[in-house]
This record gives structure tokens, C-alpha cells and sequence, in this order.
């Protein structure tokens, strides 16, 4: 019986979209542009849910991968680093979100050579 529901979910979890392989910059793109929106008081309560996806997408990847981003430079400062590369690079929205947003901030943020 517990194999049995095992194999149920295995087979369920590509219905329920759990098996994509990445979000690509192009939902990314989609989250910040309704978070810039709730965050300038354009938005709607329905941007606020799929806005606060993107930020928390966006801050565990930097929280992720080593970085040189400076302390005193908000997190809503490195969303809106993201949401402008995002903005001013519509041909990178095809690839993978985690890796545009590390360019993002490593453009920005350059590590010093060396490191």
C-alpha cells in the first residue's frame, strides 16, 4: 500500500508543476514587475502574492551564491538591481532566473579580482 501511494505521487508531481526544471526569467520578470507595482502603490492585493514570490526568489538566490554586494545596500535595493537588469535585457528572460539574477547583481557588484 505505502509503495503503492509512493508511485501515485511520483507520478502526480509533473501534473502539478513541481517538476519544471527552473522558473525562468521571463516569471521573474512577470513577479517583479507586480511587486514594482505594489511597491509604488499602483498594485492590486493580486500583485501583492505573485510580487512577494519574486522578492524571496530573488533574495534566497543571492543568499545563495557568494556575492560582493556591499552591507549597507537593502534587499529592495537588490530586487529592483534584478527587476531593472530584467527590464533593460528582455533577450536574457528565456534563461534560467537564478542565473540573470546572479549577472544582475555581479555586474552591479563586481568582486574585487582575486576573490
Amino acid at each position: 500500500m505505502r509503495y503503492a501511494l509512493v508511485l501515485i505521487l511520483i507520478l502526480a508531481i509533473p501534473k502539478l508543476g513541481w517538476a519544471e526544471a527552473y522558473t525562468s526569467g521571463n516569471e521573474l520578470y512577470q513577479q517583479l514587475s507586480r511587486w514594482q507595482k505594489t511597491s509604488t502603490g499602483t498594485g492590486s492585493v493580486q500583485d501583492m502574492v505573485p510580487g512577494s514570490i519574486g522578492m524571496g526568489y530573488v533574495i534566497g538566490v543571492v543568499d545563495a551564491f557568494e556575492n560582493c554586494i556591499p552591507q549597507h545596500v537593502s534587499r529592495g535595493q537588490v530586487i529592483d538591481i534584478a527587476f531593472r537588469y530584467l527590464d533593460a535585457h528582455p533577450e536574457e528572460r528565456q534563461f534560467s532566473a537564478s542565473s540573470v539574477v546572479k549577472v544582475a547583481v555581479a555586474e552591479k557588484f563586481p568582486c574585487p579580482k582575486g576573490r
